[in-house]
């Protein structure tokens, strides 16, 4: 049986081998002039492959995220981390853990990709790169793909054209594919991305980083969600691994036109009354400096100085004379800093894009259930996970199902 598939990301190969595997003629297209890039900058160059802690409470979904959950379980119940390993193993990529994160035993992204490339090239796949489609219809089971060169056949198509991620933002085509052949799509949004602020004093603060809490608030005070780890501040508000993991949450309150803030927890440890104790008896041992010296050893001191000024103490105020009430603000603001949300990152910025085709629209297969013989794989689907390969996990496990063509 012929197969087309369309993208040559990371789903889109293991789908590619899969299918071959399976005895069927397989094809590949790719948009871009080589195959796998995006695999190159995962992990820092290094690609976390997958990750010992697979709960579901680490994947999202925008129009039901119960059901893109639903999905990923039953997904990930036919081919498990352990089934992508092993898949990986045969291919000749030897693994290593480190603080529950796997990462090729060479620490190298392109050993995952090349790995690759052999396998397809000696599998006999054939890969067609720099491919702009055109069209794409089903007539009398068989699927025809136009482009300008070449008009391409088969009796199965798997759609892994990824998302709008990492690239320009009028690039849509794989939703555009998957339209034409009667899908809809949930609007895609930047995810595992920067959120910005209009905050000014952000400007003095570019290139600190802090461990800490941001949560996100909506215009009702509703917490949509939170996470913990080093927070990057920057010229346009934030950055780091716990903003990025509630990016999508932010994109999708502004894609709804609601007015959202980041609060910031800089001792996260500590509860707000143990916060102000521990200010207190700083202040008495450091009653002989001034303010704006108070909180350097506990903070960056363009951080502390920040805090200091927010918190309405003068830089030049001795210590000793910084009152209670002046103490509780400050611990205050550094357990409890709001700061207005004015947008997030582009898509070019944003690791993985939230939204995609629904869920409900593919069987448990991957196959659609309203185009017979089309797959999906990947992030076209409404499904992304949070950082620490949880996308690449998904993207081998669904690409490994689709193309098991069932």
């Amino acid at each position: 049986m012929r197969v087309l598939v369309i993208g040559g990301g990371a789903s889109g190969m293991v789908a590619a081998l899969n299918a071959n595997k399976g005895g069927h003629s397989v094809t590949v297209l790719e948009s871009s002039e080589r195959i796998g890039q995006k695999i190159l900058q995962t992990g820092n160059g290094k690609c976390n492959l997958t990750n010992a802690d697979l709960s579901l409470k680490h994947y999202h979904g925008l129009r039901d995220e119960e059901a893109s959950r639903a999905l990923v379980a039953s997904v990930f119940g036919r081919f498990s981390r352990e089934d992508v390993l092993a898949f990986f193993q045969e291919l000749g990529l030897e693994t290593k853990t480190r603080d529950g994160y796997y990462y090729p035993a060479s620490e190298q992204a392109s050993a995952v990709l090349s790995i690759l490339l052999s396998a397809l090239e000696h599998a006999g796949v054939s890969v067609v790169c720099g491919v702009t489609i055109t069209g794409i219809r089903q007539e009398n089971h068989v699927f025809t793909v136009q482009t300008p060169d070449h008009i391409y056949e088969a009796e199965r198509v798997i759609l892994c054209c990824g998302s709008r991620a990492g690239r320009k933002e009028n690039l849509s085509d794989g939703y555009e594919l998957a339209k034409s052949l009667s899908h809809t799509v949930v609007d895609p949004l930047p995810a595992l991305v920067k959120i910005k602020s209009d905050e000014k004093i952000f400007r003095a603060l570019a290139g600190i980083r802090v461990g800490g809490r941001v949560t996100l608030y909506d215009e009702n005070n509703l917490a949509l969600g939170s996470d913990t780890g080093e927070i990057q501040l920057s010229a346009y508000g934030l950055s780091g691994i716990p903003t990025m993991q509630v990016s999508h949450l932010a994109s999708a309150a502004l894609h709804n036109r609601k007015k959202i803030s980041a609060e910031l927890d800089l001792l996260p440890d500590l509860t707000i009354e143990a916060c102000q104790e521990m200010l207190s008896k700083r202040k008495e041992r450091l009653s002989y400096q001034k303010a704006e010296t108070f909180l350097i050893g506990l903070f960056h001191k363009n951080l502390g100085i920040t805090l200091i000024k927010q918190a309405g103490i003068p830089l030049q105020a001795a210590v000793a004379s910084i009152g209670n009430d002046q103490i509780e603000t400050l611990a205050r603001l550094i357990k409890h800093w709001r700061l207005p949300v004015v947008a997030t990152g582009t898509f070019q910025d944003a690791q993985v894009c939230a939204g995609g085709v629904p869920v409900a629209e593919v069987k448990d297969t991957l196959e659609s259930r309203l185009t017979d013989g089309l797959y999906f794989a990947g992030e076209i689907l409404d499904v992304h996970g949070d950082c620490g390969g949880y996308n690449l996990q998904w993207a081998f496990s669904s690409g490994l199902l689709a193309g098991s063509l069932e």
